[in-house]
């Protein structure tokens, strides 16, 4: 039986520790993982066999404070290489044979102090796996390595089981935007894109960001029938999804940020919703359907695509069927399968 560690911040959240958790029939694991952390959409996560940690000013770095539970064959870290919590954890556990750290990176260029921190946890690390297509490729020119396996975050399995409690609604389709509300996730690209739908459909928005204010009156101003959920928190999103027919995802590039791999998305798959979806990084290979990715700020190719599909409700139930096909490629036992294949080969 081999012993494993398996560290990082999102693992304070149990959805993604589902997926380790099926190690335990063969190996021996353990999970390292804040006792308090903030997500992305502001949602709090507490659990007090967490560690310690001293925040730092950049974004989602952290001193973490905790001793290794004793010797590891396999140490798995969930941070990216160029954050100082990776460098350190390296560290704490340097006895381990096998230290593997996944990665979503997928921008090459980076600033310098991220070239230097990246750089020293490379050095201390095996194996780097990735998330995606293409942060296995940036992985591969960063850090200087012939292959780098690709482990995709899994979907959790309630977003599977929200299925099975979705009805059929009555009246106009239910559009969903859920996301922060600012510029890189398309609130200007929607609003813009809406201007030109002619079908009738009801708009649900979930989110906060610096754009809300602006972006929730200029929906008022063209008449947008909307309901605004506020922030809800990511334990409820499946709910979110069984209340929306189609989900609309609009991630923009920028310099600094490109979708690493779109789980969002996959989750609105795998709860039965449709989804219409930017092309920006990792999208591209995430979503099969070519209908259903929209080239980044395309207005008319998405008012297009919306409007056809709001004229043809059995346009939109189809192509939820076909989407949770490929959201199941994404589930915690599909993903096991090149978990295990990168662990059975260390």
């Amino acid at each position: 039986m081999r012993r494993i560690a398996v560290i990082g911040h999102m693992h304070v959240n149990p959805d993604n520790r589902e997926l380790f958790e099926l190690l335990t029939e063969t190996d021996e694991v353990d999970f390292y993982y804040p006792k308090k952390w903030t997500g992305s959409f502001d949602e709090k996560y507490e659990n007090e066999e967490g560690f310690s940690l001293l925040k730092l000013p950049l974004k989602n770095s952290y001193v973490p404070f905790f001793k290794a539970k004793g010797n590891y064959d396999i140490v798995w870290i969930d941070e990216e290489p160029y954050y100082p919590q990776t460098s350190l954890m390296l560290d704490i556990f340097k006895e381990a044979p096998v230290k593997i750290v996944r990665t979503a990176q997928n921008i090459e260029k980076r600033s310098l102090l991220r070239n230097i921190q990246g750089g020293i946890a490379a050095k201390k690390t095996t194996m780097f796996v990735s998330v995606g297509r293409t942060s296995s490729e940036t992985a591969k020119k960063l850090y200087r390595r012939n292959d780098v396996p690709i482990v995709p975050l899994p979907v959790a399995d309630r977003f599977f089981e929200a299925v099975k409690r979705r009805n059929t609604g009555e009246g106009p389709l239910r559009i969903g935007f859920a996301s922060r509300l600012v510029r890189c996730k398309g609130t200007e690209w929607l609003v813009q894109s809406l201007k030109r739908v002619t079908q009738e459909y009801i708009l649900v928005v979930a989110g906060d960001g610096e754009d809300r204010a602006s972006f929730l009156r200029e929906l008022d101003k063209m008449n947008v029938r909307f309901e605004y959920r506020g922030l809800v928190k990511h334990s409820e999103m499946d709910s979110f999804y069984l209340g929306v027919d189609l989900f609309v995802n609009l991630s923009v590039s920028s310099k600094g940020w490109v979708e690493q791999q779109g789980r969002g998305v996959l989750e609105a798959m795998a709860s039965g919703c449709a989804v219409i979806s930017s092309d920006s990084g990792e999208l591209k290979y995430t979503i099969l359907d070519d209908d259903a990715k929209i080239p980044e700020g395309d207005c008319k190719a998405l008012s297009d695509r919306l409007n056809n599909l709001l004229k043809d409700s059995s346009s939109v139930a189809k192509l939820a069927y076909i989407q949770k096909k490929n959201a199941e490629k994404f589930s915690k036992y599909e993903v096991f399968k090149s978990l295990y294949g990168v662990l059975k080969n260390v």
